[in-house]
Protein backbone atom coordinates (compact mmCIF):
# COMPACT_ATOMS: atom_id res chain seq x y z
CA UNK A 1 0.00 0.00 0.00
CA UNK A 2 0.96 3.43 -0.60
CA UNK A 3 2.10 5.39 2.24
CA UNK A 4 -0.10 8.31 3.50
CA UNK A 5 2.13 10.71 2.44
CA UNK A 6 1.65 9.85 -1.42
CA UNK A 7 -1.70 10.08 -0.86
CA UNK A 8 -1.68 13.35 0.33
CA UNK A 9 0.59 14.35 -2.64
CA UNK A 10 -1.06 13.06 -5.08
CA UNK A 11 -4.57 14.83 -4.09
CA UNK A 12 -2.61 17.91 -3.80
CA UNK A 13 -1.49 17.83 -7.10
CA UNK A 14 -4.51 16.93 -8.45
CA UNK A 15 -6.36 19.30 -6.71
CA UNK A 16 -3.64 21.98 -7.79
CA UNK A 17 -4.14 20.90 -11.42
CA UNK A 18 -7.83 21.24 -11.37
CA UNK A 19 -7.40 24.52 -9.70
CA UNK A 20 -4.73 25.66 -12.77
CA UNK A 21 -7.09 24.23 -15.02
CA UNK A 22 -10.23 26.42 -13.60
CA UNK A 23 -8.34 29.70 -13.29
CA UNK A 24 -6.88 29.17 -17.24
CA UNK A 25 -10.62 28.59 -18.04
CA UNK A 26 -11.38 31.55 -16.21
CA UNK A 27 -8.94 33.21 -18.16
CA UNK A 28 -9.98 32.69 -21.37
CA UNK A 29 -13.43 33.63 -20.98
CA UNK A 30 -12.48 37.13 -19.67
CA UNK A 31 -10.53 37.51 -22.49
CA UNK A 32 -13.13 35.89 -24.93
CA UNK A 33 -15.59 38.87 -23.11
CA UNK A 34 -12.96 41.49 -23.63
CA UNK A 35 -12.94 40.94 -27.27
CA UNK A 36 -16.55 41.09 -27.49
CA UNK A 37 -16.68 43.96 -25.98
CA UNK A 38 -14.22 45.89 -27.71
CA UNK A 39 -15.98 44.38 -31.00
CA UNK A 40 -19.48 45.95 -29.74
CA UNK A 41 -17.86 48.97 -29.09
CA UNK A 42 -15.99 49.50 -32.27
CA UNK A 43 -19.86 48.53 -34.10
CA UNK A 44 -21.76 50.89 -30.94
CA UNK A 45 -18.77 54.02 -32.57
CA UNK A 46 -19.25 52.74 -36.72
CA UNK A 47 -23.63 53.07 -35.72
CA UNK A 48 -22.85 56.38 -33.94
CA UNK A 49 -21.16 58.26 -36.75
CA UNK A 50 -23.48 56.83 -39.29
CA UNK A 51 -26.32 58.17 -37.32
CA UNK A 52 -24.58 61.29 -36.77
CA UNK A 53 -24.08 61.75 -40.79
CA UNK A 54 -28.32 60.85 -41.60
CA UNK A 55 -29.02 63.03 -38.85
CA UNK A 56 -26.98 66.41 -40.58
CA UNK A 57 -28.36 64.95 -43.15
CA UNK A 58 -31.97 65.67 -42.79
CA UNK A 59 -30.85 69.07 -41.13
CA UNK A 60 -29.60 70.15 -44.24
CA UNK A 61 -32.90 69.79 -45.94
CA UNK A 62 -34.58 72.88 -46.14
CA UNK A 63 -38.50 72.70 -45.27
CA UNK A 64 -39.15 74.81 -48.17
CA UNK A 65 -36.58 72.97 -51.11
CA UNK A 66 -39.34 69.99 -49.86
CA UNK A 67 -42.61 72.02 -50.26
CA UNK A 68 -41.48 73.52 -52.83
CA UNK A 69 -40.83 70.00 -54.70
CA UNK A 70 -44.09 69.32 -53.69
CA UNK A 71 -45.95 71.99 -54.85
CA UNK A 72 -44.14 71.24 -58.52
CA UNK A 73 -44.73 66.96 -58.00
CA UNK A 74 -49.09 68.80 -57.44
CA UNK A 75 -48.20 71.08 -60.33
CA UNK A 76 -47.24 68.25 -62.23
CA UNK A 77 -49.67 65.44 -61.26
CA UNK A 78 -52.56 68.50 -62.67
CA UNK A 79 -50.82 68.90 -65.85
CA UNK A 80 -50.99 65.20 -66.44
CA UNK A 81 -54.85 65.19 -65.05
CA UNK A 82 -55.62 68.02 -68.01
CA UNK A 83 -53.76 65.91 -70.33
CA UNK A 84 -55.53 62.64 -69.74
CA UNK A 85 -58.90 64.27 -69.86
CA UNK A 86 -57.78 66.21 -73.30
CA UNK A 87 -57.10 62.85 -74.73
CA UNK A 88 -60.49 61.60 -73.20
CA UNK A 89 -62.27 63.86 -75.01
CA UNK A 90 -60.49 63.29 -78.36
CA UNK A 91 -61.02 60.21 -78.10
CA UNK A 92 -64.60 60.83 -77.67
CA UNK A 93 -64.85 63.01 -80.36
CA UNK A 94 -63.10 60.38 -82.25
CA UNK A 95 -66.01 57.68 -81.65
CA UNK A 96 -68.18 60.15 -82.13
CA UNK A 97 -66.77 60.90 -85.43
CA UNK A 98 -66.68 57.29 -86.91
CA UNK A 99 -70.34 56.54 -85.55
CA UNK A 100 -71.16 59.82 -87.66
CA UNK A 101 -68.98 58.33 -90.83
CA UNK A 102 -70.35 54.85 -90.10
CA UNK A 103 -74.28 56.74 -89.90
CA UNK A 104 -73.23 58.31 -93.43
CA UNK A 105 -72.47 55.41 -94.92
CA UNK A 106 -75.46 53.84 -93.85
CA UNK A 107 -77.81 56.55 -95.33
CA UNK A 108 -75.54 56.33 -98.64
CA UNK A 109 -75.65 51.77 -98.76
CA UNK A 110 -79.57 52.62 -98.49
CA UNK A 111 -79.76 55.24 -101.06
CA UNK A 112 -77.80 53.38 -103.87
CA UNK A 113 -79.82 50.69 -102.70
CA UNK A 114 -83.14 52.69 -103.13
CA UNK A 115 -81.98 53.66 -106.37
CA UNK A 116 -80.87 50.52 -107.48
CA UNK A 117 -84.13 48.98 -106.67
CA UNK A 118 -86.34 51.38 -108.33
CA UNK A 119 -87.64 50.86 -111.31
CA UNK A 120 -85.51 52.27 -114.56
CA UNK A 121 -87.26 55.62 -116.51
CA UNK A 122 -85.94 56.82 -120.02
CA UNK A 123 -82.42 57.66 -119.48
CA UNK A 124 -82.08 58.65 -123.36
CA UNK A 125 -82.47 62.54 -123.07
CA UNK A 126 -79.64 62.41 -119.95
CA UNK A 127 -81.56 64.84 -117.63
CA UNK A 128 -81.45 62.61 -115.05
CA UNK A 129 -77.61 62.10 -115.04
CA UNK A 130 -77.42 65.99 -114.42
CA UNK A 131 -79.79 65.91 -112.12
CA UNK A 132 -78.84 66.59 -108.20
CA UNK A 133 -79.22 63.57 -106.51
CA UNK A 134 -82.76 63.96 -103.92
CA UNK A 135 -82.22 65.21 -100.64
CA UNK A 136 -80.97 61.90 -98.86
CA UNK A 137 -84.07 61.79 -95.61
CA UNK A 138 -82.97 63.73 -93.00
CA UNK A 139 -83.69 60.71 -89.66
CA UNK A 140 -86.71 62.49 -87.43
CA UNK A 141 -84.31 62.33 -84.25
CA UNK A 142 -81.61 64.27 -86.36
CA UNK A 143 -82.17 67.48 -83.80
CA UNK A 144 -83.02 66.13 -80.95
CA UNK A 145 -80.60 63.40 -81.42
CA UNK A 146 -77.89 65.97 -81.93
CA UNK A 147 -78.10 67.63 -79.02
CA UNK A 148 -78.80 64.08 -77.11
CA UNK A 149 -75.61 63.16 -78.16
CA UNK A 150 -73.70 65.91 -77.00
CA UNK A 151 -75.60 65.56 -73.64
CA UNK A 152 -74.36 62.06 -73.37
CA UNK A 153 -70.46 62.89 -74.49
CA UNK A 154 -70.79 65.83 -71.50
CA UNK A 155 -71.89 63.17 -69.39
CA UNK A 156 -69.51 60.58 -70.22
CA UNK A 157 -66.60 63.49 -70.01
CA UNK A 158 -68.17 64.53 -66.44
CA UNK A 159 -67.93 60.39 -65.16
CA UNK A 160 -64.18 59.94 -66.44
CA UNK A 161 -62.98 63.19 -64.57
CA UNK A 162 -65.25 62.30 -61.33
CA UNK A 163 -63.59 58.83 -61.69
CA UNK A 164 -59.86 60.45 -62.01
Amino acid sequence: MLPMNSIYLISFFASTAVLALLILWYIRRQKYRQTQLRLLGGRRHILDEEIAAQTALLQAIDSRHLENLCEQAKSALDELNIALVERQAHLLNYADLAHLQEYKIQLYDGDINNTSSSPASGHSDGEEENAAPPPSPLPKENPKGRTQIENQLLKKIGQINKDQ
